[in-house]
């Protein structure tokens, strides 16, 4: 800019130049030749300061800056052992089948040709999955959060890096490969801590599974676990009888999704055998049919059953229904079923026994 001011000067001064000489005025135009050539001479050292301040006062401080900014990261560790066990959202098995870290910065400079010059990019961890639809209808787990996190150094903080999942559309009871894709911005990589790493699929206090990357978080699969000690319990309802066929623990239920960490899903199945009587029951209209009483005394009734009535001379079977239970949930409970007919109301009771286990994906339980 002010090279340019400089030389509109000097180029007026020469016209002033030219005028006062064409006109006689020779002592003017020795002056304005004067004030010429010393424009001139400002806007040549004017450059020169210009090309001067451009160059690099130190090349090698500079070179050094660069191959700095160009370092690669090194996060190879988040791959060194890929996850391995199957955990459980939303009726859905994860499996985690590969993982690779994407250099974007470094993809670019093999696509272009170029080299590395400075890191804006940041990097992309995929994960390549199969996904095992465990639920009776086709669909996919496209609202599960699927997340990398790990603890920052020095602090309480977590941090969480949000992937984006892809899958198609899975058939019941069958399987789909899947991918997540996690950025990784270049300050989120600095920070990173291997240890303490993890895939996390759903959100944390919401029964979040927990897939290790690092050696310090443990694998938590969110598995339905399954109950044998229930299967085969039965009691008599005045005359009606009431058999428990399955039990399973979940962390989710199948109307409001993931529980809190503190609660599990108890999901009965069972079966009412009415064939000694000869009017139909029912159970009662809405929740209550159910009543537990946990180890600790609190009370706690259904969240629903699945039959209404069953005739006389029939039986009834597959019938669900369920209790929000603690997480912490192994013990002996007190177990009431409580039904109505022909004006009358009647219940029966028992014993049960929750353990906890490990829980089992899908083909595990039909071995």
């Amino acid at each position: 800019m002010r090279k340019r001011q400089i030389t509109r000067s000097v180029t007026a001064l020469a016209a002033a130049t030219v005028l006062a000489t064409a006109c006689g005025g020779s002592d003017l135009a020795d002056q304005a030749q004067e004030l010429a050539d010393a424009a001139q001479r400002a806007a040549e050292d004017a450059e020169a300061a210009a090309e001067a301040e451009a160059e690099p006062e130190d090349a090698d401080t500079d070179d050094t800056q660069a191959v700095d900014a160009a370092e690669p990261v090194d996060l190879s560790g988040l791959i060194a052992q890929p996850p391995t066990g199957t955990v459980y959202q939303q009726g859905f098995e994860f499996t985690v089948t590969g993982l690779e870290v994407i250099d974007l910065d470094q993809q670019h400079a093999d696509e272009t040709g170029g080299e590395v010059q400075q890191r804006v990019r940041g990097f992309e961890l995929v994960t390549d999955l199969d996904v095992f639809n465990a639920t009776p209808n086709p669909g996919a787990p496209m609202r599960t959060p699927v997340s990398l996190q790990w603890n920052e150094a020095g602090s309480d903080n977590v941090i969480n890096l949000r992937g984006s999942l892809e899958v198609r559309e899975i058939p019941s009871l069958a399987s789909s490969s899947g991918r997540v894709t996690i950025p990784i911005s270049v300050e989120d990589a600095e920070l990173l801590d291997v240890d303490s790493s993890a895939l996390v699929f759903g959100e944390m206090g919401r029964s979040a599974a927990v897939l290790p990357l690092g050696s310090q978080p443990q694998l938590v699969t969110r598995l339905p676990v399954e109950q044998p000690t229930l299967e085969g319990v039965s009691f008599d309802v005045d005359g009606v009888q009431a058999t428990i066929t399955q039990g399973r623990v979940f962390h989710e239920t199948r109307a409001d999704g993931p529980l809190p960490d503190d609660e599990v899903l108890l999901e009965l199945t069972y079966e009412i055998d009415n064939t000694e009587v000869e009017a139909q029951t029912c159970s009662t209209r809405g929740t209550g049919s159910w009543s537990l009483v946990a180890p600790d005394g609190r009370g706690v009734v259904d969240l629903g059953v699945s039959e209404r009535c069953v005739r006389g001379g029939q039986v009834e079977r597959d019938i669900l229904t369920g209790f929000l239970i603690a997480a912490e949930y192994a013990g002996e409970y007190e177990l009431t079923h409580e039904r109505g007919g022909a004006g009358q109301e009647f219940a029966g009771e028992t014993s049960i026994i929750l353990e906890e286990r490990d829980g089992s994906t899908h083909a595990e339980r039909n071995e």
